[in-house]
C-alpha cells in the first residue's frame, strides 16, 4: 500500500460511511480558533508552549487555524492532540500576510492623512501666490529705480513720489516676508503631523503583516465539542536561578531563598499560564529525520568477489 493511499484510508476511516463512500475527496473546512497560551515549560534558552482551543465541529474534515504564533516558533516542533470524537491528520505551519486596513483606527487615520495632504497642497498653492506677488513687487521696485534714474537732475523728478513708491515696495516686501514665514511654519507643523500619522498607520497596519499560523487538520467522526492542544517550542525565552541568603538572628542560622528569574521576548502573553521550570534541554522534534535510501539489486555469481564483505 502506498503512503498516499494509506493517508487517504486514514481519512476515510475517520469519517462516516456516507462520506467515505462518496466519489469526491473531502475538502477540509477552514476554522479560525482563538487560543492563547495555557501552559508553558521554560527551559534554558527556550520554552515549550501549549495552547488549548475548544470548538464545536460537525462531522467531516476541518482545518483549524491557530493564528498569531510567535516568530521564534520552531516549525519542526509543532504537534497537536485532540480530545473527543476526532483524529489529528496533520499539523502544518505557514506564514500568512494580513493587512490591518479594515481597522477602525486605520480608516480614521486614512481620513486624517488625506486631510493633511490637502492642507499641505493648499500651503504649496499659497507659496506660489506669494512668489508671484514677490516678483510683481520686485518689478515695481525696478521700475521706480529706473524712472528715478531717467529723470534724475531734471524738473520731472518728484522725490516725494519716489519715496512713496519705495515705501510701498518696502511695505509689501515686509508683508510678503511675514506671510511666507507664517506659511512655512504652518507647512512644517502640517508635515510633522502628517509624518506622525503615517508612522502610526504603518505601525498599526504593519502589526497585521507577516505572522505565523499553525493549521491542524482533524477528521471529526460525529458532531461534537472537541478540545485541541497545540504545542511548540520557541526561542527568546529562558530562566536562571536566583539565590538570597538572609541571617536569622532569632534562630542563629541562615535562611536560603531560592527564586527564578524568567525572561521571554516571544511577544506572547504568558499571564496566568501554568508555568513549569526545567533544566532539561529538549532537542527531539516531532518528525523523524530523513533517511538515506538503500539500493538493493541482484548480482551474478561471478560478481560476488567484487563486493566488499561486511566485517
Amino acid at each position: 500500500m502506498s503512503m498516499r493511499f494509506a493517508a487517504f484510508a486514514v481519512v476515510l476511516g475517520a469519517l462516516p460511511a456516507s462520506v467515505a463512500a462518496g466519489q469526491d475527496v473531502p475538502t477540509a473546512a477552514v476554522v479560525d480558533v482563538p487560543a492563547r497560551p495555557e501552559a508553558v515549560t521554560v527551559y534554558l534558552g527556550r520554552a515549550a508552549v501549549t495552547r488549548t482551543a475548544q470548538v464545536s465541529l460537525p462531522t467531516g474534515l476541518h482545518a483549524l487555524r491557530f493564528t498569531a504564533l510567535p516568530k521564534s516558533v520552531t516549525p519542526q516542533t509543532l504537534q497537536a492532540r485532540v480530545r473527543g470524537p476526532a483524529r489529528v491528520l496533520g499539523v502544518d505551519e505557514l506564514v500568512a500576510t494580513e493587512a490591518s486596513t479594515s481597522s477602525p483606527r486605520v480608516r480614521e487615520l486614512d481620513r486624517i492623512i488625506a486631510g493633511l495632504e490637502v492642507a499641505l497642497a493648499d500651503v504649496e498653492g499659497e507659496h506660489a501666490i506669494i512668489t508671484a506677488e514677490e516678483r510683481l513687487v520686485d518689478a515695481v521696485g525696478v521700475r521706480v529705480s529706473a524712472d528715478a534714474t531717467a529723470t534724475g537732475g531734471t524738473d520731472r523728478l518728484d522725490l516725494d513720489r519716489v519715496r512713496e513708491q519705495l515705501a510701498f515696495v518696502r511695505t509689501e516686501r515686509e508683508r510678503l516676508l511675514a506671510a511666507r514665514r507664517t506659511l512655512d511654519e504652518r507647512g512644517r507643523t502640517l508635515q510633522a503631523d502628517l509624518d506622525n500619522r503615517r508612522a502610526e498607520r504603518e505601525a498599526i497596519a504593519g502589526s497585521g503583516g507577516e505572522h505565523r499560523v499553525a493549521v491542524v487538520t482533524v477528521a471529526v467522526s460525529s458532531a461534537a465539542a472537541i478540545e485541541v492542544d497545540l504545542s511548540y517550542l520557541v526561542t527568546d525565552a529562558t530562566w536562571e536561578p536566583a539565590y538570597n541568603f538572609r541571617a536569622d538572628p532569632g534562630g542563629g542560622g541562615v535562611v536560603l531563598e531560592y527564586d527564578a528569574m524568567i525572561t521571554q521576548r516571544t511577544g506572547e502573553d504568558w499571564a496566568n499560564v501554568a508555568l513549569t521550570l526545567s533544566t532539561a534541554q529538549p532537542t527531539q522534534v516531532t518528525h523523524p529525520p530523513d533517511l538515506e535510501p538503500w539500493f538493493v539489486d541482484l548480482i551474478g555469481a561471478g560478481d560476488r568477489d567484487a563486493i566488499p564483505q561486511l566485517q
